[in-house]
């Protein structure tokens, strides 16, 4: 007597072919492993990476649109190319790779020239090499920079005094190998902004020159408005994130000396 119930056909066979390593668009990425299943080969690639590091972000988690920026372009952003690479000058917005040159450099409003504001940019003196490397930052870094530019505080004035701003931010590399860390060198160049344009509002955003608190006076005396400095990180990330020579207690000595050594200091 036959059994009613219809035989079941067997499981197909699965054979596994020795794992093979395949690039996947982060930067580990887990085994691929092919299966035939029945004569047809398919092929499933898993692709894993950790957390960023020390950050705890997904990095499966795409990032916001507006994070984006489009390419800088625009008149504004074209004459001030122009007008700083005429000077030989250095600015923040081009060696740190920042995204918003195109905005600031614009005046507002976008990266292709849509805005209708005053066209800023941060100026950064002493050269275009730093002698720290922080993790954050794009600038070159070497043990031996170039010598500063002498003249490089005068063509400074005057490219800003031709710009027509009312408000600059000077800001500069680390520069370890100078005995003042640079001060004088930014001071020379307050000076020289005052006396193009006596008007003119001057930020100067420094290094912290290594602890040295007579430095910070004399740079603060120089005439300049606002004394600015960044600590960069909460202090349990500043040996992650900054270069062994800062820290957090010696950025906040400067910013602290830096009030006390000028009545009415900004910082």
């Amino acid at each position: 007597m036959q059994s009613s119930f219809a035989a079941r056909p067997p499981p197909p066979l699965v054979r596994a072919r020795p794992a093979s390593l395949s690039r996947c668009p982060r930067r580990r990425s887990a085994a691929v492993v092919r299966c035939q299943v029945e004569g047809e080969a398919t092929a499933k690639s898993v692709c894993w990476a950790p957390p960023g590091p020390y950050t705890g972000r997904d990095p499966e988690v795409k990032k916001p649109a507006w994070l984006r920026q489009r390419a800088a372009q625009g008149e504004k952003y074209a004459r001030l190319r122009e007008s700083l690479g005429e000077l030989k000058l250095n600015t923040v917005c081009v060696e740190a790779q920042c995204p918003n040159i195109g905005e600031c450099w614009n005046g507002g409003g976008g990266a292709g020239g849509e805005g209708d504001g005053i066209a800023t940019a941060t100026i950064m003196l002493l050269g275009d090499t730093s002698t720290r490397g922080c993790r954050f930052c794009a600038v070159k870094t070497s043990n031996k920079p170039p010598a500063p530019d002498a003249l490089e505080p005068l063509k400074t004035a005057m490219a800003v005094a031709s710009w027509g701003v009312d408000y600059v931010v000077l800001t500069s590399v680390d520069r370890d190998d100078l005995p003042d860390g640079g001060s004088g060198h930014f001071a020379q160049t307050v000076r020289s902004l005052k006396e193009l344009k006596p008007g003119i509002l001057v930020e100067c955003l420094t290094s912290d020159f290594r602890g040295d608190l007579d430095a910070v006076s004399s740079l603060a005396n120089s005439g300049l408005d606002v004394y600015a400095h960044n600590i960069e990180t909460v202090k349990s990330l500043q040996r992650i994130v900054r270069d062994p020579r800062a820290g957090y207690d010696q950025s906040l000595a400067v910013l602290k000396h830096a009030k006390i050594s000028k009545a009415g200091m900004v910082t």
